[in-house]
């Protein structure tokens, strides 16, 4: 099992909500997208009891859903990653556009470190 699909797709949906935000724009249509890290669903939980648990291992090595394989983390619940994306579909963010809302607990910036 391997990442490379959310690797490939996710830049590219960044990509494609920033170019429809200016493309947009004269007509009044915003365009956002969220970037959530791993959350732990069924599908998570699924693929540890079909593969067993040195899947997620392995996928945590290759850079999978950290913070559900990261035991000294967080681990996101769908309810933890939903409040951020109902204010960016909100009119609260009505001004807002272009926006790529990341939702990782710093997750990804401590990779960096």
């Amino acid at each position: 099992m391997s990442a490379d699909h959310n690797t490939a797709s996710k830049p590219r949906v960044i990509g494609l909500t920033k170019t429809l935000a200016l493309e947009l724009a004269n007509h009044g249509v915003t365009a956002t997208c969220g970037c959530p890290t791993g959350v732990d669903t069924p599908m998570i939980s699924g693929t540890s009891e079909t593969y067993g648990e040195e899947i997620l291992e392995k996928m945590g090595e290759i850079g999978g859903p950290p913070n559900v394989l990261n035991t000294e983390g967080p681990t996101f619940e769908a309810r933890d990653v939903n409040e951020p994306f109902v204010w960016l579909s909100s009119d609260a963010a009505r001004y807002g556009t272009g926006i790529a809302l990341t939702v990782d607990a710093v997750t990804v910036a401590n990779w960096y470190h």
